[in-house]
């Protein structure tokens, strides 16, 4: 027993992720090393002072939705929501957590892992922005495109107008057709 509690203590202590223990009206009760360092605090003590119900980590954590999901469901699995750090700073974390209950079912804790996504989520904020801005340089590009050609094409018609009147009076064509055809083709292979 005592080489299982030890054991324990050394996963608890060592993990990478983070690892709690927290009550239904919101108390901590226990936070491993890596959970306590990523919220920026010095000791379970001092982090153990928070209540989840009344401070939480941020005004967009609903900690009830969360508790209606766990005790529903039994767990929690890869629920990605932002915490607050204790300087104020925001985080992102990917959260599992399962209902532990007594012999006549009620909750008695939550036990769960927290995994800090914060890079990740900046990543993917990053990507989307550059996407948006790719897809905005994409439709000034197509709107340019659209120009130019409507303009290549009004001056085909303006030479071919030319030619006609140029044969009327006549005169030779000034233009030759080839290179009306020779835009037409390469505008065509453009759109392929």
């Amino acid at each position: 027993l005592l080489k299982s509690e030890e054991s324990f203590r050394n996963i608890f202590e060592n993990s990478t992720v983070g690892l709690y223990r927290t009550t239904p009206d919101g108390k901590i009760l226990l936070a491993n090393p890596t959970l306590v360092k990523m919220l920026g605090y010095e000791s379970l003590e001092e982090l153990a002072k928070i209540n989840l119900e009344k401070d939480g980590f941020e005004p967009g954590y609903a900690r009830h939705e969360f508790k209606k999901q766990v005790e529903n469901d039994t767990f929690v699995q890869g629920l990605e929501i932002a915490w607050k750090k204790k300087d104020g700073t925001k985080i992102y974390v990917r959260e599992s957590s399962k209902a532990i209950r007594d012999a006549r079912g009620k909750v008695r804790y939550y036990e769960g892992t927290v995994e800090d996504i914060t890079e990740r989520k900046k990543t993917e904020q990053e990507l989307a922005h550059s996407a948006q801005e790719l897809l905005a340089r994409n439709a000034d590009l197509e709107r340019f495109n659209k120009a130019v050609v409507g303009r290549e094409l009004r001056m085909i018609e303006l030479k071919k107008q030319i030619n006609e009147l140029s044969k009327k009076c006549g005169q030779p064509a000034p233009y030759s057709v080839s290179e009306s055809v020779e835009f037409r083709s390469r505008r065509s292979s453009n759109k392929k």
